[in-house]
């Protein structure tokens, strides 16, 4: 898996990324569109590649891909705790 610098981190993304969900893996800053209902005021920002990452976490719950859901999750409660407060809980 592709491994990306950010942040003076390298992180290693949890799985491959289908090019519907991060067209380019890039550190650029991007606003999070399918945020949960009760939490759209929040205006959340991403990096590219963890966007892409959050939207493979919602293609794989719609098809009941849990154990990738569930990586994906486990993924960004290490390197965005943050965000995945805001977006899983």
């Amino acid at each position: 898996m592709k491994t990306i610098k950010y942040d003076n981190m390298n992180i290693q993304l949890p799985f491959t990324l289908k090019t519907t969900e991060c067209d380019e893996i890039t550190t650029e800053e991007v606003k999070v569109q399918n945020v949960p209902a009760n939490k759209t005021h929040l205006n959340l920002t991403l990096p590219r590649f963890a966007n892409g990452v959050y939207l493979a976490i919602l293609n794989a719950k719609v098809k009941g891909n849990n154990k990738k859901a569930d990586k994906g999750i486990n993924w960004f409660k290490e390197y965005f705790p943050y965000s995945a407060t805001m977006l899983f809980n």
